[in-house]
Protein backbone atom coordinates (compact mmCIF):
# COMPACT_ATOMS: atom_id res chain seq x y z
CA UNK A 1 0.00 0.00 0.00
CA UNK A 2 1.36 3.68 -1.30
CA UNK A 3 1.50 6.14 1.59
CA UNK A 4 -0.90 8.21 -0.06
CA UNK A 5 -3.53 5.25 -0.13
CA UNK A 6 -2.14 4.67 4.10
CA UNK A 7 -3.00 8.29 4.61
CA UNK A 8 -6.94 7.92 3.22
CA UNK A 9 -7.36 4.33 5.43
CA UNK A 10 -6.05 6.05 8.47
CA UNK A 11 -8.21 9.49 7.76
CA UNK A 12 -11.26 7.18 7.17
CA UNK A 13 -10.87 4.82 10.37
CA UNK A 14 -10.89 8.55 11.97
CA UNK A 15 -13.76 9.75 10.75
CA UNK A 16 -15.83 6.70 11.29
CA UNK A 17 -14.46 6.38 14.96
CA UNK A 18 -15.75 10.27 15.74
CA UNK A 19 -19.12 9.84 13.60
CA UNK A 20 -19.60 6.55 16.10
CA UNK A 21 -18.92 8.37 19.20
CA UNK A 22 -21.02 11.51 18.65
CA UNK A 23 -24.25 9.18 17.58
CA UNK A 24 -23.90 7.41 21.24
CA UNK A 25 -23.47 10.60 23.25
CA UNK A 26 -26.03 12.99 21.84
CA UNK A 27 -29.90 12.75 22.01
CA UNK A 28 -32.52 14.70 20.37
CA UNK A 29 -33.29 18.48 21.87
CA UNK A 30 -30.28 18.30 24.00
CA UNK A 31 -29.26 21.25 22.11
CA UNK A 32 -28.20 24.28 24.13
CA UNK A 33 -31.49 26.87 24.30
CA UNK A 34 -31.09 29.99 22.32
CA UNK A 35 -30.73 33.26 24.16
CA UNK A 36 -34.46 34.40 23.63
CA UNK A 37 -35.50 30.94 25.68
CA UNK A 38 -32.92 31.84 28.44
CA UNK A 39 -34.76 35.45 28.96
CA UNK A 40 -37.22 35.51 31.84
CA UNK A 41 -40.61 38.01 31.19
CA UNK A 42 -40.79 40.96 32.15
CA UNK A 43 -42.79 41.15 35.45
CA UNK A 44 -45.65 42.83 35.87
CA UNK A 45 -46.23 46.35 36.92
CA UNK A 46 -48.37 46.68 40.18
CA UNK A 47 -51.23 48.37 39.79
CA UNK A 48 -51.94 51.54 42.50
CA UNK A 49 -54.13 52.09 44.65
CA UNK A 50 -55.76 55.24 45.78
CA UNK A 51 -58.05 56.19 48.56
CA UNK A 52 -60.68 58.77 48.29
CA UNK A 53 -62.26 60.73 51.32
CA UNK A 54 -65.68 62.38 51.33
CA UNK A 55 -65.84 65.35 53.68
CA UNK A 56 -68.52 66.98 51.26
CA UNK A 57 -71.21 67.01 54.00
CA UNK A 58 -73.56 64.81 51.86
CA UNK A 59 -73.73 60.43 51.00
CA UNK A 60 -71.91 59.73 47.92
CA UNK A 61 -73.55 57.55 45.66
CA UNK A 62 -71.38 57.30 42.67
CA UNK A 63 -68.15 57.85 42.08
CA UNK A 64 -66.40 57.81 38.51
CA UNK A 65 -62.48 57.69 37.96
CA UNK A 66 -61.23 58.54 34.64
CA UNK A 67 -58.21 59.13 32.91
CA UNK A 68 -57.47 62.39 32.44
CA UNK A 69 -56.69 61.46 28.68
CA UNK A 70 -60.04 59.59 28.31
CA UNK A 71 -63.08 61.77 26.52
CA UNK A 72 -65.73 59.32 29.02
CA UNK A 73 -66.42 59.03 32.62
CA UNK A 74 -67.08 55.07 32.48
CA UNK A 75 -69.32 53.02 35.10
CA UNK A 76 -69.54 53.69 38.57
CA UNK A 77 -66.72 52.29 40.72
CA UNK A 78 -69.42 52.03 44.31
CA UNK A 79 -71.61 50.35 42.53
CA UNK A 80 -74.14 48.76 45.31
CA UNK A 81 -72.67 50.76 48.05
CA UNK A 82 -72.65 54.48 49.42
CA UNK A 83 -69.77 56.61 50.71
CA UNK A 84 -71.21 58.32 53.84
CA UNK A 85 -69.79 61.47 54.83
CA UNK A 86 -66.68 61.48 57.19
CA UNK A 87 -66.09 58.04 55.02
CA UNK A 88 -63.17 57.05 52.78
CA UNK A 89 -62.69 54.07 50.04
CA UNK A 90 -60.12 52.61 48.31
CA UNK A 91 -59.83 51.78 44.50
CA UNK A 92 -57.08 50.10 42.77
CA UNK A 93 -56.80 51.41 39.57
CA UNK A 94 -56.84 49.53 35.91
CA UNK A 95 -53.33 51.04 34.76
CA UNK A 96 -49.89 51.12 36.31
CA UNK A 97 -48.23 54.66 36.83
CA UNK A 98 -46.12 54.02 34.18
CA UNK A 99 -49.20 54.23 31.46
CA UNK A 100 -50.95 56.70 33.62
CA UNK A 101 -50.58 58.59 36.54
CA UNK A 102 -53.42 61.56 35.93
CA UNK A 103 -57.13 61.03 36.62
CA UNK A 104 -60.33 62.90 36.88
CA UNK A 105 -62.73 62.03 39.23
CA UNK A 106 -66.22 62.78 39.78
CA UNK A 107 -68.48 62.23 42.74
CA UNK A 108 -72.38 62.69 42.83
CA UNK A 109 -73.93 63.06 46.07
CA UNK A 110 -77.93 62.11 47.01
CA UNK A 111 -78.60 65.21 45.85
CA UNK A 112 -77.61 65.12 42.26
CA UNK A 113 -75.05 67.39 42.90
CA UNK A 114 -71.34 66.52 41.38
CA UNK A 115 -68.01 67.46 42.64
CA UNK A 116 -65.31 67.61 40.34
CA UNK A 117 -61.32 66.90 40.30
CA UNK A 118 -59.72 66.95 37.23
CA UNK A 119 -56.25 66.17 36.28
CA UNK A 120 -55.43 64.94 39.62
CA UNK A 121 -51.93 63.54 39.69
CA UNK A 122 -52.00 60.01 41.33
CA UNK A 123 -49.62 57.93 42.78
CA UNK A 124 -49.80 54.51 44.97
CA UNK A 125 -51.81 55.37 48.18
CA UNK A 126 -52.75 58.71 46.82
CA UNK A 127 -55.49 59.96 49.28
CA UNK A 128 -58.09 62.84 47.44
CA UNK A 129 -60.50 64.70 49.74
CA UNK A 130 -63.11 65.99 48.47
CA UNK A 131 -65.33 68.94 50.32
CA UNK A 132 -68.30 71.10 49.62
CA UNK A 133 -65.62 73.51 47.59
CA UNK A 134 -65.54 70.77 45.10
CA UNK A 135 -68.75 71.04 44.06
CA UNK A 136 -69.32 72.22 40.55
CA UNK A 137 -70.64 75.01 39.41
CA UNK A 138 -74.12 75.78 38.85
CA UNK A 139 -75.41 72.96 41.45
CA UNK A 140 -77.25 74.53 44.57
CA UNK A 141 -76.47 73.90 47.61
CA UNK A 142 -79.09 72.51 49.62
CA UNK A 143 -78.60 72.99 53.94
CA UNK A 144 -79.31 69.71 55.42
CA UNK A 145 -78.75 70.56 58.91
CA UNK A 146 -80.07 74.16 59.07
CA UNK A 147 -81.16 74.58 62.18
CA UNK A 148 -79.43 71.34 63.40
CA UNK A 149 -78.54 72.41 67.24
CA UNK A 150 -75.63 69.49 66.68
CA UNK A 151 -73.98 71.97 64.42
CA UNK A 152 -71.63 74.76 65.36
CA UNK A 153 -73.24 78.39 65.77
CA UNK A 154 -72.40 81.80 65.36
CA UNK A 155 -73.89 85.09 66.87
CA UNK A 156 -74.93 87.89 65.02
CA UNK A 157 -74.81 91.60 66.26
CA UNK A 158 -76.68 94.13 64.57
CA UNK A 159 -75.34 97.17 64.79
CA UNK A 160 -76.51 98.98 61.04
CA UNK A 161 -78.70 101.40 63.04
CA UNK A 162 -82.11 99.71 60.99
CA UNK A 163 -84.25 96.65 62.13
CA UNK A 164 -83.26 93.53 59.89
CA UNK A 165 -85.85 91.33 58.17
CA UNK A 166 -83.82 88.78 56.75
CA UNK A 167 -80.26 87.07 57.49
CA UNK A 168 -78.99 84.70 54.74
CA UNK A 169 -75.87 82.57 55.38
CA UNK A 170 -74.10 80.75 52.39
CA UNK A 171 -71.05 78.74 52.03
CA UNK A 172 -68.45 80.27 50.00
CA UNK A 173 -68.66 77.30 47.34
CA UNK A 174 -72.23 78.19 46.76
CA UNK A 175 -73.47 80.44 43.37
CA UNK A 176 -76.75 81.20 45.27
CA UNK A 177 -77.87 83.10 48.78
CA UNK A 178 -79.82 80.17 51.31
CA UNK A 179 -82.88 80.31 52.80
CA UNK A 180 -83.77 83.40 55.40
CA UNK A 181 -82.29 82.38 59.21
CA UNK A 182 -84.55 84.49 61.01
CA UNK A 183 -88.24 82.50 61.90
CA UNK A 184 -91.39 83.51 59.92
CA UNK A 185 -92.19 87.17 62.23
CA UNK A 186 -88.84 87.42 63.69
CA UNK A 187 -87.26 90.48 63.00
CA UNK A 188 -83.16 91.29 64.48
CA UNK A 189 -83.31 94.73 65.73
CA UNK A 190 -80.46 97.18 66.37
CA UNK A 191 -78.22 96.09 68.59
CA UNK A 192 -79.83 92.94 69.48
CA UNK A 193 -77.73 89.68 68.63
CA UNK A 194 -79.24 86.51 66.53
CA UNK A 195 -77.52 82.75 67.17
CA UNK A 196 -77.71 81.06 63.67
CA UNK A 197 -76.79 77.73 63.75
CA UNK A 198 -74.33 76.23 60.68
CA UNK A 199 -75.67 74.19 58.46
CA UNK A 200 -72.02 71.90 58.36
CA UNK A 201 -69.49 70.51 60.30
CA UNK A 202 -66.57 73.24 60.65
CA UNK A 203 -64.19 70.32 59.41
CA UNK A 204 -66.12 70.36 56.09
CA UNK A 205 -66.54 74.34 55.49
CA UNK A 206 -65.78 77.13 57.64
CA UNK A 207 -65.83 80.45 55.26
CA UNK A 208 -69.09 82.07 54.55
CA UNK A 209 -70.69 84.52 52.96
CA UNK A 210 -72.94 86.71 55.34
CA UNK A 211 -76.20 89.09 53.87
CA UNK A 212 -78.29 90.93 56.26
CA UNK A 213 -81.57 92.96 54.97
CA UNK A 214 -83.01 95.53 56.76
CA UNK A 215 -87.11 97.28 56.49
CA UNK A 216 -86.11 99.44 53.94
CA UNK A 217 -84.64 96.47 51.47
CA UNK A 218 -80.76 97.80 51.87
CA UNK A 219 -78.39 94.80 52.35
CA UNK A 220 -75.21 94.62 54.23
CA UNK A 221 -73.00 91.64 53.37
CA UNK A 222 -69.73 90.43 54.46
CA UNK A 223 -68.09 87.83 52.15
CA UNK A 224 -65.21 84.78 53.02
CA UNK A 225 -66.11 85.22 56.77
CA UNK A 226 -63.76 82.77 58.61
CA UNK A 227 -65.80 80.90 61.35
CA UNK A 228 -65.30 79.06 64.65
CA UNK A 229 -67.40 78.30 67.07
CA UNK A 230 -67.19 81.16 68.86
CA UNK A 231 -67.33 83.54 66.40
CA UNK A 232 -69.42 86.79 66.90
CA UNK A 233 -69.73 88.55 63.74
CA UNK A 234 -71.34 92.16 63.95
CA UNK A 235 -72.98 94.13 61.27
CA UNK A 236 -72.44 98.44 61.09
CA UNK A 237 -73.83 100.75 58.75
CA UNK A 238 -70.15 100.69 56.89
CA UNK A 239 -71.71 96.76 55.77
CA UNK A 240 -74.15 98.83 53.77
CA UNK A 241 -73.52 97.47 50.23
CA UNK A 242 -73.51 100.43 47.70
CA UNK A 243 -74.97 98.32 44.83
Amino acid sequence: MGIRAAKAAVFLLAFSLIAAFSACTSSPGSAAPSSAARSSPAGTEELPAIQIVNKTGFTIYYVRISRSDSDSWGQDWLGTEVLMNGRSVTFTLNDPLSRANTYDIRLEDNEGDTYTKTNVRVYAGSQIEFTLLDMDVGNTITNPNQGNRDMPSIQIVNNTGYTVYYVQISPVASDRWGADQLAERQVLRNRDSFRCYLSYPLDVVNRYDIRLKDEDGDTYTKTNVLVNASSRITFTISDLDTN
